[in-house]
């Protein structure tokens, strides 16, 4: 195989547009600090790597999802979550 080749994280269907797709869903759903406490947005994170998957390739599709569940992580770490004081 050719290092290109090997090294090309896009599947043959895919374009520089459809990458940042679930990159900008990944960004939206660990953004949602400005959103009320009572709307959580961290269960549309599976959707990034499941419409990644829809056109591009094993190895963007793995690294899209590495990226959802760093942003998860973010989200659930003790300085940047929420809490609720009542």
């Amino acid at each position: 195989m050719a290092l290109g080749r090997l090294l090309d994280l896009r599947g043959s269907r895919s374009g520089p547009a459809f990458v940042l797709i679930p990159s900008a869903l990944v960004v939206v759903c660990t953004g949602d600090v400005l959103a009320p406490p009572d709307i959580h947005l961290g269960p549309l994170l599976v959707a990034a790597p499941a419409v990644t998957a829809a056109f591009a390739g094993p190895r963007l599709t793995t690294a899209i999802s590495g990226l959802a569940v760093g942003a998860l992580l973010f989200r659930t770490s003790p300085t940047t979550s929420r809490r609720c004081t009542s």
